[in-house]
Parts: C-alpha cells; structure tokens; sequence
C-alpha cells in the first residue's frame, strides 16, 4: 500500500503564500495567523479517508488543536532523526541553525549566534518534551529522511 506524505512545514508556506511564506510570517510573529492556517491544513488532513503521513515540527503541538485533531483519527508516530533522544537533540539543533528564518535573524543582526543557539536548544528540549507527551509511538530513523522512512512502512 502507497502512504501519502505531506510536510506541514512546506504545506503552510503554501498556504501563507500571500503573506510572504512561512519564513516572514514567523519573523513577523504572526502567530494567529499561522494558528488559522494550522487548522485548515489539519482539518484537511483529518477528513481525508485514505492512510497518510503528515511531517510535524515539533513546536508545532504549541498549538493544542493540531495533537487533538489528529488524534481524533489517526496516531501520532514521531518520526526523530538518530538513534536515541541524545543524538536526536543534536541533530535537531543542527538543523534548525540552518533553517532560513534563524539565518534571516542573525543577518540582520537581530540575534547573536549565541542567543540563538540557546533559544534553539530551549525550544528543541521543548519541542521533545512536547513529543514525548503527545506521541503514541517513537520511530527513531537513524540518518534516513522522513520520506524515506514514509516508503518503508
């Protein structure tokens, strides 16, 4: 059986298109807006009838509606890169410093490289903590990429 994947990130860059993308609305802190995107995308998800995956950041679950939607039907499996929550965090870490909103933060001199890693380190013990708590499963993906891991399921 072939799984659909969608990631949520890329599905409100769509949706926030008009407004500049995702990268400006977050910069703008427009988070009311990104909250009335999240539940369009969601409740899309949810009425759909077939099996599908969906890539959630885990900052996302700030939102209590999107957890609740979802598990209103379906599961949440988090998908987290290595191998156990210790390499995960540094993996993550990594990844979100080169996200284009935080590289946009530090051009502008908005943030020093400092300041920024601890916010990212806060945000993704956060971010875990949250996952542990809305999870039903984890799925520890060692280096593979979620649509990879989408494939072999």
């Amino acid at each position: 059986m072939r799984i659909a994947f969608f990631d949520l990130d890329h599905e409100l860059n769509v949706n926030l298109k008009n407004y500049g993308g995702l990268t400006k609305v977050i910069n703008s802190e427009n988070w009311s807006l990104i909250d009335s995107k999240l539940r369009k995308i969601t409740q899309y998800f949810v009425g759909k009838k077939e099996s599908f995956v969906v890539a959630i950041a885990g900052g996302i679950f700030e939102y209590e509606h999107v957890s609740n939607d979802i598990k209103c039907d379906g599961i949440i499996l988090a998908v987290v890169p290595g191998s156990n929550f210790v390499e995960a965090r540094k993996i993550l870490i990594n990844r979100e410093m080169k996200r284009a909103h935080f590289k946009e933060i530090l051009s502008k001199g908005k943030m020093t490289r400092e300041n920024l890693l601890s916010k990212i380190i806060k945000d993704m013990d956060d971010s875990l903590a949250n996952l542990e708590d809305k999870a039903d499963d984890f799925y520890f993906t060692g280096k593979k990429d979620p649509p990879t891991v989408v494939k072999s399921i």
